[in-house]
């Protein structure tokens, strides 16, 4: 079974009050993978995610917690490279947040478990 390996972080992203943000996650070096996202409790997207509406008009994200979960296939036969980038807009200036690990080996696994807190 191939193996698998993890990175987790905890960012910073600056919002407009009582303004949603907007999430896409691109899945890079030509590898394949999803994303899980946790608000409020809740698995709220799955798999690709664009332009991913969070939060509602009118609603405070200051002081929230958004959970990210990208699981990362290497099916790239010239690299065991991984890269993950979440970008949002709606906040107080679009933000990208990229993030790279090589998976072990050949068919292996990287889990990026990345939380944004908006502040």
């Amino acid at each position: 079974m191939p193996s698998e390996r993890r990175c987790t972080d905890v960012c910073l992203y600056e919002v407009k009050p009582r303004s949603p943000v907007y999430l896409t996650v691109t899945i890079g070096k030509a590898q394949v993978g999803g994303t899980c996202l946790h608000w409020d409790g809740k698995i709220t997207g799955e798999g690709s995610v664009r332009s991913k509406k969070i939060g509602k008009r009118n609603e405070d994200l200051r002081g929230r917690l958004l959970g990210c979960t990208t699981r990362i296939k290497d099916v790239n036969p010239r690299t065991n490279a991984t890269a993950v980038t979440y970008s949002f807009k709606g906040g107080k200036k679009p933000q990208s947040f990229r993030f790279k690990m090589p998976a072990a080996g050949e068919g292996g696994f990287v889990v990026y478990s990345i939380d944004f807190l908006f502040v």
